[in-house]
C-alpha cells in the first residue's frame, strides 16, 4: 500500500523535497515517516501541502479569503477539521525522508505538526514559501530554490533592514531572519488582522511616509530604470511572442520615448503593494512580501494596489478602475506626495504602466505556460495604454483599432471592409463582421468596457446584432457582428466557410476572401431586387470563372445588368441549410425577429417646421443621411400628413396628376373663403392625421424607424392658408390634442432678408409673421412637456445639424 501511494508522488514532490534538504527514500530502506496531505493545482501538481496529523487547516494562510466563494471554501475547510474527516475530502500520501545534508531546514518543522507548504506561483521567480506555528511564535520561511528567487528574498531582507533603520510609524512589517542565500524566515504579523479591499487613508499614510523619507530627484536612479525598461522591451520586440500583443510594445514604448528625457520623482515603493499581501488592524496596516521593493515613480504602490485588486479580484474593465483612481487618487494627493511636481497623476500614472507592465510581459514572456489571470491583465493593460495614449484620430479612430487588436486571437472575417491602414478609415465607415456566434458576448462586453464607449445600444436578432456604440466627443460607430448570413428566413452562405476563408491583409485585418465577398455582394442585392452599386461592381468579376451555377447567376446578372432574384432564390434554396426541418426553423425565427422587432424596438419621430426658404428639405436630408449612415437607423420622410388619404384634388384629377400641380403651384395661392368648405376640408385632412397617426406607428414606428417630417400638423394651426383653409385658430389648436406628440419638433428660421435671398416665395411681412407665430407655438407647446419643441436659427448648416443630432441621440440611445 505504501508503496502504491509513493508511485503517486511526482517530479514536482521530488524536487519539492530536493529543495529543502531531503531525498524521498525508496521502498525498504530506512527514513523518516511522514504522512502528508494535499491539494493540487489544476494541472495535478501540488499547491499546498500539510501533515497529515495537523489539527487546523493552515494551509488558509496562503489563501486570500475574500467575496463570497473564498469565504465559503475556507468555511468548509475549517468544518472539515473540525470533524476530522480530511481524508474523504484532500489528497493524502505518505512518504519516507533521508536528509541530504547535515542540517535539512525544515527539520524542526516537520518534527511537529503544526504546518503547511506552499509550492508558489508557476514561473522563474518560484518559491516555496511554508507557515510555521512554533513555540516562540508564528512564522513564514522562504525558500529559494533557484538564483532568480534568491535575488528576491535577498532584496526583501535588505528592504526590511532600511525599514528598521527607518523606524516607519504609519504600518508594520515582519520580522527578519536570513539563514543563508535561500533561505529566508519572517514573522507573522496577521494577528486579527483583515484585508482591506479599498486604499483607505492608512494605506495612503503608509505611502506618503515612504516618499517623504525616500523620495529623491536621482538622475542616476531615472536612468537605471528607464534602462532595464529599454532593454526589456527591445527583447519583447525581437522575441516575436504571438501571445503578447504587438500593440502593447508599441503603446509602452511610445510612453518610453515621452519620459526618456523628463525629470520624474522616485521613492522606495512596496512593489506589490496589494490587499493580499498586507493586514489591516486596530493599530493601523501590517506590510509583507518586501522582495519586489524598489525605487519606482512616485505613486506606483497605490496604482498598483487599485489596479491589481480590480483584475485580480473583481475582474473590473478598465473603465471602472479608472474611475477607482480618479476617487482615491486625485490631482491633490498625487500633488501632495510629489510636492508640486511638474508631472501630473496621469503622467505617473503612464510611468506606473511603463514599468509594471514591461517588467511582467518579460516575466510572462519566460514562461511556457499561462495562467487565466494573466490574460485578464493583458486585456486591462491594453485598455489601460489605450486610453493614456489616445490617438490624433479620436477617440473613434482608436477604438477601431482596439477592437481589432481585440479580435487578433479570433475568428472572423471582416466585410466590405477597405483594404487600407485602419488610421485612413474615413470618419463615416463602419465595421461588418462575420464572427462565432460563441464569441458574441465576449466582443459586445470587449466594446461596452472599452474606456471611450460612453453608451451602447444593441440590436439583436436570431442571426446577427447591430451594435451602436456612442464615444467621446460624439463620435458614433456601429457594428454590425454577423453569425449567419440571412434575408428574412433564407441562409445565403456558409458564415463558417466564410471566416475559414478570410484572408489577413498586411494591415492584420482578416478580410473576406474576395469571391465569398463577389458572392455575398451579388446575394444581399440580388435577393433584395436591388442593383448592385457601381463601386461594388468591379468585385464581382471574381466570379467570371467559377463553376458553381449560383456564381454564374450573378456573374451573368452584372453583365446584363438585372440580377434575377427569382434564379438566385431558388438556387439558394438548394442549399442543405435551407432544406427540411432547417428551413422550418429560419421561417421562425424571422418570425421571431419580427416579432421582437416589433416589441423592443423603438422609433422615433422628428418633425420640421418653418417657412419656405428656411432650409427644411436640405436639413432633412443630411439628417437623413447621418441616422442611416452613421447610426444604420432605417429612416422615412414623409411630406406633412402621414399621407394615408390623398390629397383631395387627387379624387378628381387622378395622383400623379394632383402632386404634379401642387409641385408646380407657389404656396397660399388658395381662394377658398367659406367656413364650411375650409371645416369639410380641415375634417378630411385631420382624419387622415390621426387615423394615419397609427398607421405609422405600426408600419414604421413600432419597428425601430425613425420617422421625419417634412413639416407637420403645426402648420394647420400656423399657417392653414396655406391648405386653402380659413378656420380660427383656436379650433385648430384643438386638434393636435387628440394627435400622438412626435418625440421631436424642429422649427428651422432665419431672419427674414436671410430667407429671402434663398427664395422669393413669401414677402417679408409674411415670413416675419408667420416666424413669430411659430416661435410663440413652440414656446407654449414646450410647457405641455409632450415631446420636445425645439426652435433652432438655421444660419450655419453644420451647426444647425449639430444641434439637431445632440438631440436625437440621446433619444436613440
Amino acid at each position: 500500500m505504501f508503496w502504491h501511494m509513493l508511485l503517486q508522488i511526482d517530479k514536482a514532490m521530488l524536487n519539492i523535497f530536493t529543495h529543502i534538504g531531503y531525498n524521498v527514500a525508496p521502498r525498504n530502506t530506512e527514513g523518516n515517516k511522514l504522512p502528508l496531505m494535499m491539494i493540487k493545482n489544476p494541472d495535478g501538481s501540488p499547491r499546498w501541502i500539510w501533515h497529515a496529523g495537523a489539527k487546523k487547516p493552515y494551509f488558509l494562510k496562503f489563501y486570500n479569503i475574500s467575496g463570497l466563494r473564498p469565504l465559503a471554501f475556507a468555511i468548509f475547510c475549517h468544518v472539515v477539521f473540525l470533524l476530522r474527516i480530511q481524508r474523504l475530502f484532500f489528497a493524502n500520501i505518505l512518504v519516507k525522508l533521508q536528509p541530504s545534508g547535515e542540517q535539512p531546514i525544515l527539520l524542526n518543522v516537520f518534527e511537529s505538526k503544526q504546518w503547511a507548504m506552499f509550492t508558489g506561483t508557476v514561473g522563474p521567480n518560484n518559491k516555496l514559501v511554508v507557515f510555521h506555528r512554533g513555540a516562540d511564535g508564528n512564522e513564514f520561511i522562504k525558500i529559494a530554490p533557484g538564483r532568480s528567487a534568491q535575488k528576491l528574498i535577498d532584496n526583501e531582507f535588505k528592504t526590511i533592514s532600511l525599514l528598521d533603520e527607518m523606524i516607519p510609524v504609519t504600518f508594520g512589517y515582519p520580522r527578519a531572519k536570513k539563514e543563508s542565500d535561500s533561505v529566508l524566515r519572517l514573522s507573522d504579523i496577521s494577528y486579527a488582522g483583515e484585508r482591506v479591499k479599498y486604499l483607505t487613508d492608512e494605506h495612503k499614510g503608509a505611502i506618503y511616509e515612504l516618499t517623504l523619507k525616500t523620495g529623491v530627484n536621482s538622475e542616476k536612479l531615472r536612468g537605471k530604470i528607464l534602462t532595464e525598461v529599454s532593454n526589456k522591451l527591445h527583447t519583447l520586440s525581437y522575441t516575436g511572442d504571438e501571445r503578447i500583443p504587438r500593440v502593447l510594445i508599441n503603446k509602452l514604448q511610445e510612453i518610453y520615448d515621452t519620459y526618456e528625457n523628463k525629470s520624474f520623482k522616485m521613492a522606495l515603493n512596496h512593489g506589490d503593494f496589494t490587499p493580499w499581501n498586507m493586514y489591516s488592524n486596530v493599530a493601523g496596516i501590517n506590510i509583507y512580501d518586501w522582495e519586489l521593493a524598489d525605487y519606482l515613480p512616485v505613486g506606483f504602490d497605490a496604482f498598483h494596489f487599485i489596479i491589481q485588486k480590480g483584475v485580480m479580484q473583481q475582474r473590473k474593465s478598465w473603465k471602472q478602475i479608472r474611475e477607482e483612481i480618479d476617487l482615491f487618487i486625485p490631482e491633490e494627493v498625487m500633488n501632495r506626495w510629489t510636492k508640486q511636481s511638474s508631472l501630473k497623476r496621469d503622467d505617473y500614472l503612464k510611468l506606473y504602466l511603463l514599468v509594471n507592465v514591461t517588467r511582467y510581459l518579460y516575466l510572462y514572456s519566460k514562461q511556457e505556460e499561462w495562467h487565466v489571470q494573466i490574460n485578464w491583465l493583458l486585456g486591462v493593460w491594453h485598455d489601460a495604454l489605450a486610453d493614456l495614449t489616445k490617438r490624433k484620430n479620436g477617440a473613434r479612430g482608436q477604438f477601431i483599432l482596439d477592437v481589432f487588436n481585440y479580435l487578433q486571437g479570433r475568428s472572423y472575417a471582416a466585410i466590405k471592409f477597405p483594404n487600407i491602414s485602419l488610421d485612413l478609415l474615413p470618419k463615416s465607415s463602419d465595421i461588418d463582421l462575420c464572427i462565432q456566434k460563441k464569441d458574441y458576448k465576449a466582443i459586445t462586453q470587449y466594446i461596452k468596457t472599452h474606456p471611450s464607449v460612453k453608451h451602447i445600444t444593441i440590436e439583436k436578432k436570431s442571426f446577427m446584432a447591430t451594435a451602436r456604440v456612442f464615444l467621446e466627443n460624439n463620435a458614433i460607430i456601429c457594428l454590425d457582428l454577423i453569425w449567419k448570413f440571412k434575408r428574412k428566413g433564407l441562409v445565403m452562405m456558409d458564415a463558417q466557410e466564410v471566416i475559414k476563408n478570410s484572408v489577413t491583409n498586411i494591415y492584420g485585418v482578416k478580410n473576406m476572401e474576395v469571391t465569398d465577398l463577389a458572392r455575398y455582394i451579388g446575394l444581399f442585392y440580388g435577393l433584395n431586387n436591388q442593383e448592385i452599386p457601381k463601386h461594388y461592381q468591379p468585385i464581382i468579376m471574381a466570379l467570371r470563372n467559377q463553376k458553381e451555377k449560383l456564381d454564374q447567376i450573378i456573374f451573368k446578372g452584372l453583365i446584363e445588368h438585372e440580377l434575377p432574384n427569382a434564379a438566385l432564390t431558388g438556387e439558394v434554396l438548394k442549399a442543405a441549410s435551407n432544406q427540411g426541418m432547417k428551413k422550418w426553423t429560419n421561417q421562425l425565427n424571422y418570425l421571431g425577429d419580427i416579432v421582437r422587432e416589433m416589441l423592443f424596438q423603438k422609433g422615433l419621430i422628428i418633425t420640421f417646421s418653418g417657412v419656405d426658404g428656411a432650409g427644411k428639405s436640405t436639413i432633412i436630408e443630411k439628417t437623413k443621411y447621418e441616422l442611416e449612415k452613421k447610426l444604420r437607423k432605417r429612416v422615412v420622410v414623409l411630406r406633412h400628413r402621414p399621407s394615408v388619404l390623398p390629397i383631395l384634388s387627387a379624387w378628381t384629377k387622378g395622383k400623379a396628376k394632383a402632386e404634379q400641380d401642387a409641385a408646380d403651384t407657389l404656396p397660399r395661392q388658395g381662394g377658398n373663403k367659406s367656413f364650411i368648405g375650409s371645416l369639410l376640408r380641415f375634417a378630411y385632412y385631420y382624419a387622415d392625421y390621426f387615423f394615419g397617426q397609427f398607421y405609422v406607428h405600426l408600419r414604421y414606428v413600432s419597428r425601430g424607424y425613425v420617422v421625419l417630417y417634412d413639416r407637420y400638423y403645426f402648420d394647420f394651426i400656423n399657417d392653414s392658408k396655406r391648405s386653402n383653409i380659413q378656420l380660427p385658430k383656436r379650433l385648430l389648436n384643438l386638434g393636435y390634442a387628440l394627435l400622438f406628440s412626435p418625440d421631436l419638433n424642429f422649427f428651422l428660421y432665419a431672419k427674414p432678408e436671410v430667407i429671402l435671398e434663398r427664395k422669393k416665395e413669401l414677402d417679408y411681412a409674411t415670413i416675419s409673421s408667420l416666424t413669430d407665430s411659430y416661435l410663440n407655438l413652440f414656446g407654449s407647446l414646450s410647457k405641455t412637456k409632450r415631446g420636445a419643441y425645439i426652435p433652432v436659427e438655421n444660419i450655419a448648416l453644420d451647426e444647425t445639424l449639430q444641434t439637431i443630432m445632440q438631440q436625437a441621440l440621446p433619444k436613440i440611445a
